[in-house]
């Protein structure tokens, strides 16, 4: 498994929640933030979203 390639899209919401949480200046980097306690995915580098 390469994180950065898996992160976020082959990862449980719950584990990108975690992951979003514990790190967030990283997870904004695959476009993934925390929003009003709810996970935000953003479409980044021309892939899909999960959200």
């Amino acid at each position: 498994m390469n994180f950065w390639e898996d992160f976020p899209y082959n990862l449980t919401d719950e584990e990108i929640y975690i992951f979003t949480k514990e790190d967030p200046t990283i997870a904004a980097l695959r476009g993934c933030e925390i929003v009003d306690g709810k996970l935000v995915i953003h479409n980044i580098e021309g892939q899909n979203s999960k959200k």
